[in-house]
């Protein structure tokens, strides 16, 4: 009796041990299944190209090209600090390249606190430098060297009303600090200061410091 008891129980074991194997097969299938599917539904498809070929995707512009403009149109105010005269000034400069543009420039100043009726007018062209800080461009700097006129003229300067007017050579390097915006589309000059000479023909010269700041505008990407 004690010989079938054990065989009973030994047989009832192999049956449990059978039919538990295919079970845990089955799950680890299950499990498998289900992982390979879910990673398969985070994956994203590129969609074919024309032709049956293999989707790439589009370069992206470098740096450079990105922040390049054609054009750069600044607008804003000025000061001439010899003669202690506030006005403004504008400048179109043309790129020629990514580090080189050609510059046209006029600035006005009037109302001296020494003398009410004294006016100077420059009109300069000339070749600009910028070298990039960062590489996305929206940090510059720059350096330019301007040739052209300037015109000074003093109204009531006596008590007889007198006045006079001068018009000379005028040269003026200087350079200054740019900062552009994310979308490369306008900016802020931060500073230009320029030494601003003219020579007249009586061989009398005048000097001074011209601080600008203001608005920038680029457009011709």
């Amino acid at each position: 009796m004690s010989k079938r008891l054990l065989f009973a129980v030994v047989m009832a074991g192999l049956v449990a041990c059978l039919m538990s194997r295919p079970v845990s097969a089955q799950d680890d299938i299950s499990t498998n299944a289900a992982t390979s599917f879910n990673a398969a539904s985070h994956v994203q498809l590129l969609p074919a190209a024309p032709g049956g070929g293999s989707a790439s995707i589009p370069a992206q512009p470098a740096s450079d090209d990105y922040m390049y403009s054609k054009y750069d149109l600044f607008v804003g105010y000025s000061e001439l600090s010899g003669t202690v005269q506030n006005g403004g000034e504008a400048a179109l400069t043309w790129n020629l390249t990514h580090n080189v543009g050609f510059t046209f420039d006029f600035s006005g100043h009037y109302n001296s606190p020494f003398n009410e009726g004294q006016t100077t007018l420059l009109f300069l062209v000339g070749p600009k430098f910028t070298h990039y800080l960062t590489k996305d461009g929206r940090y510059q700097i720059f350096a330019h060297v301007l040739v052209g006129g300037g015109h000074y003229s003093i109204n009531d300067f006596c008590d007889d009303g007198c006045s006079a007017s001068m018009t000379g050579l005028t040269i003026a390097p200087g350079g200054g600090f740019d900062w552009v915006s994310s979308g490369g589309k306008w900016g802020w000059r931060v500073v230009d200061v320029d030494f601003v000479n003219t020579q007249f023909p009586n061989s009398f010269s005048h000097s001074s410091y011209r601080l600008s700041t203001g608005l920038l505008w680029h457009f011709g990407h």
